[in-house]
């Protein structure tokens, strides 16, 4: 349908008033939100097995954020800008992960920060070893709005979201990625403001 419709609006360009170009624009859009739509429940429904290699998880979040961070709007309107703060342990190990779905994942958390901090703000991202657990600890926090008690109960179900054009699939995926790789994400509210992503 898409590509049907491209097809025509390039072929009738010189034909078409203004108005069914905007039009031809609106429904373009709109097949690309069904098929994000689509994407995302398949993913959802049967998510793709795990590819394990070892990984360092600072690297892929470096990745992660500088390419969200860099593609945010540099308009006078959108001059609130985002600082990243990074407290990395240099002496994490690597870990056996799925580089693509933990960049998914981080990819996930940093837009909804970025989203929540609709004026400005810090964003700050920790990783620690715990030899105790031996395990990898990922903290994303950031300063934005927070969110409310009975949000917070349901940000993991399915389809559920605040956001007029979400899915309600991201943070659904994103735990059931973290899960398959053996871990847990959880989510608190920062006393100063702002929530934290673990």
């Amino acid at each position: 349908i898409k590509l049907s419709i491209e097809v025509l609006s390039h072929s009738l360009e010189k034909n078409l008033t203004a108005e069914d170009k905007d039009i031809l624009a609106k429904v373009i859009d709109e097949i690309k939100r069904i098929e994000s739509l689509i994407k995302g429940l398949l993913n959802f429904a049967k998510p793709p097995q795990p590819q394990f290699v070892n990984t360092d998880v600072n690297a892929v979040l470096d990745s992660v954020s500088s390419l969200v961070l860099q593609n945010q709007p540099c308009t006078p309107e959108a001059a609130p800008s985002i600082d990243l703060v990074k407290d990395l342990d240099d002496h994490l190990p690597e870990i056996m992960a799925d580089p693509m779905q933990l960049r998914q994942v981080f990819m996930n958390l940093i837009l909804n920060a970025v989203d929540a901090m609709k004026g400005g703000g810090n964003l700050r991202i920790k990783t620690r070893f715990d030899p105790a657990t031996l395990s990898v600890r990922v903290e994303l926090s950031d300063t934005g709005r927070g969110i409310d008690a009975e949000v917070m109960e349901k940000l993991f179900q399915p389809f559920f979201t605040t956001k007029a054009k979400g899915t309600g699939l991201g943070l659904a995926i994103s735990k059931r990625l973290v899960e398959d790789h053996g871990g847990k994400i959880s989510i608190e509210q920062n006393s100063a403001g702002g929530a934290t992503f673990i």
